[in-house]
């Protein structure tokens, strides 16, 4: 009788994982950068309202961000994508939070209305790094 550590153990089962995870990682990767291209370039509206002397430099720095995500989500679609999809996953959530941060800066610090976008993308990127995604990155 074959206990759970035996299934673990099989060459075949280990494959299928790895082989899944990397469709899944791929395909959420995707989706993230995705939104993170869409969703930047959506909050440039908002920054005309509470920004409106600085509209067109943070327009730059979120049109360079969307690009760069516009990249990470080309590089998911590549062979070396699909080889190094472990390490895509992280400069999806540090692109934003380095322009929110670059954005938080140059107005009024803790004070400005960027501060909760940063803690938003930070506590929800942490949400999605288990230790176990931790410990895979380290493979």
């Amino acid at each position: 009788m074959r206990t759970k550590e035996d299934v673990w153990l099989q060459k075949e089962f280990q494959e299928a994982f790895v082989a899944n995870e990397r469709r899944e990682r791929i395909r959420s990767g995707k989706v993230a950068s995705a939104l993170v291209v869409f969703l930047c370039l959506r909050g440039s509206s908002w920054i005309a309202t509470v920004y409106p002397e600085r509209w067109a430099d943070f327009l730059l720095l979120r049109l360079l961000c969307s690009g760069l995500a516009a990249g990470l989500w080309a590089l998911h679609n590549t062979s070396f994508g699909s080889r190094h999809y472990r390490f895509l996953g992280i400069p999806i959530a540090l692109l934003p939070a380095f322009f929110i941060s670059w954005m938080i800066g140059i107005t009024e610090g803790p004070e400005s209305p960027y501060y909760a976008g940063l803690i938003l993308i930070l506590s929800r990127s942490m949400r999605s790094y288990t230790g176990a995604r931790a410990n895979l990155c380290s493979r």
